[in-house]
């Protein structure tokens, strides 16, 4: 099992900070983040992956992550933090994406989270485990207080996202298709409703930093 975690992006929305580098329950929350995949990683099987992929402020975020390479290598189930540059980060999160996911080992099945949602725990990846069956995708939504004018509430998608060992190389067969959410349109998506806004809470702007509890 694979969890490939996005940390590549400008934050351009927090002004001069790097929302990766910002402190969340006395540690950067990149390296909270990264600290729940692990924990979930060594509780699942031997020998599974993180691949953190890094782009704006490299070095720093680099440097925010040692306490979670360190915890990888004394892992007594042999979990592995690896580390991708994705040089093309201004391309967009899906440049990232793709190069991270040419270092998932080929025939596993691989989540793709996000490295600004500091409330995704281990039990969130837990849930989607025995949902991917024989789909191609599983994703979690979140129900909102919005009808979408046809008898039902809009959904928000959320992360992380189980995918299928298949989509390893649908992903890198389309570099320029711009987004996951656009390529998981031709695939089998079990979308699974949560109530949870664990799902979906980013932090994306100073105001929504500031709503979480420290």
């Amino acid at each position: 099992m694979t969890i490939v975690m996005l940390a590549a992006g400008t934050s351009s929305r927090m002004g001069e900070r790097n929302k990766m580098l910002l402190p969340y329950k006395g540690t950067p929350m990149v390296a909270h983040c990264c600290m729940q995949a692990l924990f979930f990683l060594e509780s699942h099987g031997f020998q599974n992956t993180l691949l953190v992929a890094t782009g704006y402020m490299k070095d720093e975020v680099e440097k925010a992550l040692e306490p979670c390479m360190d915890y990888a290598r004394n892992s007594k189930a042999g979990v592995r933090l690896t580390l991708v540059h994705n040089a093309d980060y201004l391309e967009g999160q899906y440049s990232t994406t793709v190069c991270a996911v040419k270092d998932v080992p080929e025939g596993d099945a691989f989540f793709i989270s996000l490295a600004d949602m500091p409330l995704v725990s281990p039990s969130n990846y837990k849930a989607l485990i025995p949902l991917l069956k024989d789909h191609d995708a599983v994703r979690p939504f979140i129900a909102t207080g919005t009808n979408n004018g046809a008898g039902s509430k809009q959904k928000v998608p959320g992360h992380p996202v189980l995918l299928s060992p298949k989509m390893k190389k649908a992903i890198e067969e389309n570099p320029n298709i711009g987004s996951v959410n656009r390529l998981l349109k031709d695939y089998d998506v079990h979308e699974v409703l949560f109530k949870d806004t664990s799902w979906t809470f980013d932090v994306d702007n100073p105001q929504t930093y500031e709503t979480l509890s420290m």
